[in-house]
C-alpha cells in the first residue's frame, strides 16, 4: 500500500491511505504488519489510519511504561493528527484490549468497532504465553521465537501444509519480525482487564472469532462479544493470525458489516 500521507508530529508514527470514512487500525504485538494482507483492500473504500506502537518502525521508544489508557489516548491523538475526528476502530489480538478501552473512553469519536481474535482480559494460558515470549526475547532467541509463533499463531493445517523448504522460509520470515518491543507490549496485556468497559460500548460492533486460535481462544472472544450489547458475532475457521490465513474471508465478513452499518 502506497502511503497517501504521513503525520510524524502525531504521538505514533502513522501511514494514512485511501479515502472515505476513517478506519483506525489497532494492531497486536506484531504492529501494523498484522494488517498488511488487508490494508490495500480496506483503503479502497475507506481512509485507513495505520499507526505503529512505540519502538517499531519509526515510533520512538516510550519514555514511560506503556498502559492501556496511555495507548488509547495516543491512538486517539494519532487519529486527530491524521485528520480524523471520528473513526471506526479495527482491533486485532492485543489491540482489541486497547480498542475496547478507546471506545469506552472516547465514545463521541467512535462510529463503530470491529474486534478480531479478541479478549477482554488474559487468563493463565495467555500469561504463560507472555512469560515464554518475554524469556525468548530477553535471550535474543529469535529462532525460538519464530518457532513458538508458528505453533501459537497459525492453524495446524497452515503449518503442516508446508514442505521442508517452505517451512524454513516461513520461519525465517517470522524471525525477521521479532522485535524487542514485544517485552513492553506483552507486559501491558499481562495486567489488562477491560471487562468493565464492555457495557459502555454502545456503537455498532462486530466480533470475529478465529475458531482454531489456541492463544486467544473462542472462550475469550465469546465472553467479550457477550459483554457488548447488540454485538454481532462471526466465526472464521483459522488460527490466531486470521488476517494472514484467511484474508479474503475476513475482508468479506468485515466489509459486509461496514456496508450494512454504513460505516
Amino acid at each position: 500500500m502506497e502511503p497517501r500521507s504521513q503525520t510524524p508530529q502525531t504521538p505514533y508514527s502513522v501511514i494514512v491511505a485511501g479515502s472515505g470514512p476513517a478506519l483506525l487500525l489497532v494492531p497486536g504485538m506484531g504492529g501494523r504488519a498484522n494488517f498488511a494482507p488487508v490494508m490495500d483492500a480496506l483503503a479502497a473504500e475507506h481512509t485507513v489510519i495505520a499507526p505503529e506502537y512505540p519502538g517499531i518502525d519509526g515510533t520512538p521508544t516510550a519514555e514511560k511504561p506503556l498502559s492501556i489508557d496511555g495507548m488509547a489516548e495516543s491512538l486517539a491523538a494519532t487519529a486527530t493528527g491524521a485528520g480524523a475526528e471520528r473513526f471506526t476502530l479495527v482491533g486485532f489480538s492485543m489491540g482489541t484490549l486497547v480498542a475496547t478501552r478507546l471506545a469506552a473512553r472516547f465514545p463521541e469519536r467512535v462510529d463503530g468497532v470491529v474486534l478480531t481474535s479478541a479478549l477482554a482480559r488474559p487468563d493463565n494460558r495467555v500469561r504463560l504465553f507472555i512469560d515464554i515470549v518475554q524469556s525468548l526475547v530477553r535471550r535474543g532467541d529469535t529462532e525460538g521465537m519464530a518457532r513458538f509463533t508458528a505453533l501459537c499463531g497459525f492453524g495446524p493445517d497452515i503449518v503442516n501444509g508446508l514442505g521442508a523448504a517452505e517451512l524454513g522460509g516461513f520461519l525465517k520470515q517470522l524471525e525477521a519480525g521479532v522485535d524487542p518491543c514485544a517485552l513492553e507490549i506483552t507486559e501491558v496485556v499481562r495486567t489488562a482487564d477491560v471487562t468493565a468497559d464492555l457495557a459502555r460500548i454502545a456503537k455498532p460492533t462486530l466480533v470475529v472469532d478465529a475458531l482454531r486460535d489456541v492463544l486467544v481462544t473462542s472462550a475469550h472472544t465469546r465472553e467479550l462479544a457477550a459483554g457488548i450489547a447488540g454485538a454481532e458475532y462471526a466465526e472464521i475457521d483459522a488460527g490466531h493470525v486470521v488476517l494472514a490465513e484467511r484474508p479474503a474471508e475476513w475482508l468479506e465478513t468485515v466489509s459486509r458489516f461496514l456496508t450494512e452499518r454504513k460505516l
